[in-house]
């Protein structure tokens, strides 16, 4: 037998001892049915219900494991009061930014000139109107205004809540006739000017109702959690009890 012809046999038997060797090494793994578990996962806050898919799929060899992707943001009713809440937040910085420029200048212009602005002190008593209205809602949602809240303290919890349910009642009665009133005074005073700046009236009682629909999505957002267990909004900008002490 020549030379190369004996090297090459002896080398293919060589591999084929390698293969049996490494085959008897690694046993055949099972084969593993693809199939697709479902998991219910509730978020914290808003008890929202999503359906997690696990897959898993046989390759020669290889296990793999995936998961369906899961978002996790916030709802539309929290983008809303977000948004809402900063509008109106930055509203009132503006007002009460202007009526202390205002009065301001008016009181270092009295002193230094001798002179006033003649529109200053009318300006700024509307402007207070209106910080008055528009702030009534987040104050509201903070928990902020006097209450009396003895004789629901000294009731049992079924009869805090049912008490509680009567006071949210009332209070959408009393920002529905808020609104409603403040629609009419707008209407007899459209033509009532101003004495200095000569505007209507109606642009100043227009604060009431406006003011009565901000108090009503305000306590919109909070009622749930009011009625059930007396919660308001909690919000690092704003303490309710430290207002109340003082």
């Amino acid at each position: 037998m020549p030379i190369g012809m004996g090297c090459k046999a002896q080398t293919a038997a060589i591999a084929r001892a390698i293969a049996r060797i490494c085959n008897a090494a690694d046993p055949p793994r099972p084969r593993l049915q693809g199939r697709v578990e479902s998991a219910t996962t509730l978020s914290g806050h808003d008890h929202l219900t999503q359906q997690r898919a696990r897959h898993r799929v046989e390759r020669p060899g290889i296990l793999f494991v995936s998961f369906s992707p899961t978002p996790h943001g916030p709802t539309i009713v929290q983008i809303f009061e977000r948004l809402f809440l900063a509008v109106n937040r930055w509203v009132l910085i503006l007002l009460l930014a202007a009526m202390s420029v205002i009065i301001f200048t008016n009181v270092v212009m009295r002193y230094t000139t001798h002179e006033s602005i003649e529109w200053a002190e009318e300006v700024s008593r509307h402007m207070m109107i209106w910080l008055t209205f528009l702030g009534a809602g987040p104050v509201l949602r903070y928990g902020g205004h006097i209450a009396v809240e003895n004789l629901q303290d000294a009731l049992p919890r079924g009869a805090a809540i049912a008490l509680r349910v009567v006071v949210a009642a009332l209070l959408f009665a009393f920002f529905g006739f808020m609104i409603w009133y403040g629609w009419l005074y707008m209407q007899r005073t459209m033509f009532q000017l101003t004495a200095v700046t000569q505007i209507p009236f109606a642009y100043i009682y227009s604060a009431m109702p406006i003011g009565g629909v901000l108090l009503v999505v305000h306590f919109l957002l909070i009622v749930k959690g009011y009625i059930l267990e007396r919660r308001f909004a909690s919000d690092a900008h704003f303490d309710a009890t430290a207002s109340a002490s003082l």
